[in-house]
């Protein structure tokens, strides 16, 4: 059972923060937590009355960055009328039918869906930070598609989202066989859900976004290794099998990202070590896009695990460095990697994010670079402006 954090009480808080169950800095008209969340604060006064302010539309209600919250006893929004079972948390249940009958529809093709409509459900019930995973991303869903719910459905979203990523970072710290299945399908929960918060808040910097990425799946990747024959058998066996590429491919094919070879040739490096890391990222990149052209008429959602493998065991951790440091070959191979993206734009979860990227490359690199990268321009606009 997870032991619920304290923290100091405020007496004097906002009605908002006690219904969450989370401190309240007390800053008037609008509290901190109210303003991250772009959530209507209000405040008691002496007389028992009730004051608020509206927050502006431009407040980014991305959810709580800080991973450190645990499972909040939040009572229905609606309020409870006294006929009703108070053992029913009836937002919730909505989200779950909300799951199934369309989020879940989302995530993947027809042949595995039974696998997200009903096993992870299942699976969930059995650890509940993965329901929790499931109910934030339904959560994140319904606010998009509905905005006169965005205030409530994204709060929804950030308390669902919180406990599960509390209690996955607790889990992947102290493996176990027996939650590596729930543990994978909650990685790629949540990752869809980073993704889907910029169809709230386009992010400002999409290639930091998947520095972090890289790693998360390096660390979901190093957990489920000694396991990994007990989890192409368990539960989350169709979700493996859809994922992963035929195997077949021949490696000796060139796609046009081997053109980056002559990139790699043309810049003289002089670190032996940074050249290797750079042809090994173009070499699995461009199995990765032999492995997509494989795919052929599978759905594009089946994919994702095609993509971030690349993130997780394509390039290594010298490149990941020079990614952060933002040098320029790997902007390149960015540029690249976002066409990938491109195959899938269809999920919502994924809509701006290669245009996003891609703009984000031409941002940062240097003019005599950018012939490198036409074809993903040509790719995912559809010209090379």
């Amino acid at each position: 059972m997870m032991v619920r954090k304290t923290h100091t009480k405020s007496r004097r808080g906002c009605l908002v923060c006690k219904r969450r169950h989370v401190k309240c800095d007390e800053t008037k008209p609008r509290c901190a937590p109210c303003t991250r969340l772009d959530l209507d604060c209000t405040w008691p006064n002496p007389r028992g009355q009730v004051t608020g302010a509206k927050g502006s539309n431009n407040a980014s209600p991305t959810p709580s960055p800080g991973w450190y919250s645990n499972i909040p006893n939040t009572p229905d929004t609606q309020g409870n009328n006294a006929s009703d079972p108070p053992d029913l948390a009836i937002p919730d249940l909505k989200l779950l039918h909300f799951w199934t009958l369309n989020t879940s529809l989302t995530c993947t093709s027809p042949s595995t869906l039974h696998t997200y409509q009903s096993t992870l459900v299942d699976l969930g019930f059995q650890f509940p930070y993965l329901l929790r995973g499931l109910l934030a991303l339904a959560a994140l869903h319904r606010a998009i598609i509905y905005p006169s719910e965005r205030n409530h459905c994204l709060l929804k979203s950030s308390e669902h989202y919180d406990a599960a990523i509390s209690a996955y970072l607790s889990v992947i710290q102290n493996p176990d066989p027996a939650t590596c299945a729930p543990i994978f399908a909650l990685s790629g929960i949540l990752h869809m859900h980073q993704l889907g918060m910029a169809q709230i808040h386009q992010p400002e910097d999409p290639i930091q976004a998947i520095c972090g990425w890289i790693q998360v799946v390096r660390g979901v990747r190093a957990m489920i290794r000694p396991h990994w024959q007990r989890l192409i058998t368990s539960e989350v066996a169709p979700i493996i099998a859809r994922a992963q590429g035929r195997g077949k491919v021949d490696r000796s094919n060139r796609t046009e990202v081997m053109q980056l070879m002559d990139m790699i040739d043309e810049q003289q490096i002089k670190d032996l070590e940074v050249e290797q890391s750079y042809r090994k990222a173009v070499q699995e990149l461009n199995t990765v896009f032999l492995e997509v052209e494989d795919f052929g008429e599978r759905n594009p959602q089946d994919a994702v695990g095609l993509l971030m493998s690349w993130l997780a065991s394509g390039v290594d951790e010298r490149f990941v460095e020079l990614l952060n440091g933002r040098e320029q070959c790997t902007l390149v191979l960015m540029a690249y990697f976002a066409v990938l993206f491109h195959v899938k734009e269809t999920s919502w979860f994924v809509r701006g994010w290669p245009k996003w990227t891609l703009e984000c490359v031409e941002q940062q690199l240097d003019q005599d670079l950018w012939k490198w990268i036409e074809w993903p321009r040509k790719m995912i606009r559809g010209s090379s402006p």
